[in-house]
């Protein structure tokens, strides 16, 4: 099964660990894992090499026709980006990059995945 693993950011800290111990135990069951991420902290936990990492790298943007093109284009690379995964299930972890997730599939597509969101707030 192909499983995607979405993250508003990867660091040091509770939630990374816990995503990190699921990624690795699903990963030793024989799953393809893809773990895609909004921003990738300097320090962070290492993955397993097996598992297909892919970093959004969201930068803030300024002023608000600016934030509004800058929320257009993450939702299109996001998009494209799950839909080039092709993924299974989908397993969300955080609030911004769950809304973010929902808005991208406004129109239809394909194959729609079963999809699980965590909150931490």
């Amino acid at each position: 099964m192909k499983i995607l693993f979405l993250a508003t950011i990867y660091e040091y800290g509770g939630l990374s660990n816990l995503i990190r111990m699921l990624l690795d135990n699903f990963d030793r069951e024989g799953n393809d894992i893809v773990f895609l991420v909004e921003r990738l902290d300097t320090k962070h936990y290492p993955l397993r090499n097996d598992i297909r990492f892919i970093n959004l790298d969201v930068k803030p943007a300024k002023g608000g026709f600016r934030k509004l093109i800058h929320i257009f284009k993450h939702l299109y690379r996001l998009r494209k980006s799950i839909i080039h995964a092709n993924p299974d299930v989908i397993i969300g972890f955080g609030f911004p990059v769950n809304c973010l997730y929902l808005f991208s599939f406004l129109w239809p597509i394909k194959n729609r995945p079963k999809v699980i969101f965590g909150d931490y707030t």
